[in-house]
């Protein structure tokens, strides 16, 4: 028997958790995919999530990656949809929170000039985020680690609680792609 995989949306629906609000603070960004390893059914999601100082998610906003903006649905490409994501729901002065490497050095890295920019794959997800008002400050966390080796309270925990909320989102929002009616058949 044969599994009818749906192809990947081509837009995105975005689902908003907690209080209503523009982003601001604290946030960390996540990208997810459904099939990692396989090309025909890999799915992807992206997640944006402000944390509170105690670790709680405030509010965040997910989604699944349109097909527009990846065909391949990559989990790098719904990394790097969540600052296309934050140039429209965040504001003023931030601090994004990445486990992704990549996406972390292409943030700290900043605009780039227009000429190296067009060679750039993914800078039509960047291009909006720096046109922003947006002040962003990027720190790199380590993803999936166990909050039970660190002290209740540290920046350590407080990183993995953060962490934790946008890979969760992440991972729904890749789910999407399977949702609306359009579910393997």
């Amino acid at each position: 028997s044969w599994l009818l995989v749906p192809p990947p949306l081509d837009t995105t629906e975005i689902v908003r958790v907690g209080s209503e609000g523009w982003l601001t603070g604290n946030i960390f960004v996540d990208g997810s995919a459904l099939h990692p390893r396989s090309p025909e059914m890999r799915r992807a999601g992206w997640s944006v999530c402000q944390v509170s100082p105690s670790g709680r998610l405030i509010r965040g906003i997910y989604g699944h990656l349109p097909r527009r903006h990846s065909e391949l649905q990559q989990v790098r490409d719904a990394e790097d949809y969540c600052v296309h994501i934050l140039s429209q729901y965040a504001t003023g002065d931030i601090t994004i929170h990445t486990d992704c490497e990549g996406t972390y050095y292409r943030g700290v890295r900043g605009p780039l000039p227009r000429a190296v920019a067009a060679k750039q794959a993914r800078e039509h997800m960047w291009s909006p985020f720096f046109a922003a008002d947006v002040r962003a400050k990027w720190v790199k966390v380590k993803a999936h680690q166990d909050a039970s080796l660190f002290p209740e309270g540290s920046y350590e925990a407080w990183c993995i609680q953060g962490n934790a909320h946008a890979d969760r989102l992440a991972k729904a929002g890749a789910q999407k792609h399977f949702e609306h009616g359009r579910g393997d058949i």
